[in-house]
């Protein structure tokens, strides 16, 4: 993003779940091209936690696609994220999409609080050095513990990152 203005207008597109619904199932898609429609449809589907857009009321698919057409993909596509092409119905991802979402952003993306998880990790390791230092832990072992829970730590962000982007 070229500047910070520009960076908190992404962040604040992103607050919503409703367009991180939207970009997640563009994302999904190997073409990102998916009509207004089919996207309100997975959008009503989460919303209301059904396993199938089968048992969406006329009610709940209107409901989201009235609010997708009118407010949310317009934003999204004035922070660049989507293209949407009212007339045809069709909103795509755009080149500028997959430039903006970089690593350093992928944790708020995810939700993440980074304070809650710097602290919580600072716990944690200060409660291991505790450990070592009055003898409750090995610090060989701990070591080779700490590599293993690295090594599927490092996994299961690399899948979720793979799955999300």
């Amino acid at each position: 993003m070229p500047d910070d203005s520009s960076e908190n207008e992404f962040f604040q597109v992103l607050q919503n779940q409703r367009r991180r619904t939207v970009l997640e199932s563009l994302m999904n898609k190997e073409d990102g091209k998916m009509t207004v429609g089919e996207l309100a449809e997975k959008v009503a589907v989460e919303e209301n936690n059904l396993s199938s857009p089968n048992k969406l009321s006329t009610d709940q698919r209107k409901r989201v696609y009235v609010a997708l057409y009118q407010t949310h993909l317009v934003r999204l596509e004035e922070v660049g994220l989507v293209r949407y092409d009212k007339d045809r119905g069709i909103v795509e991802l755009t080149a500028e999409q997959n430039k903006s979402i970089s690593l350093s952003k992928i944790p708020r993306l995810l939700n993440l609080d980074p304070s809650k998880y710097y602290m919580v990790v600072s716990i944690f390791m200060l409660s291991v050095l505790l450990a070592i230092e009055v003898g409750l832990l090995n610090l060989n072992l701990f070591i080779l513990a700490a590599s293993y829970a690295l090594i599927v730590v490092l996994i299961t962000i690399g899948k979720e990152v793979q799955e999300k982007y």
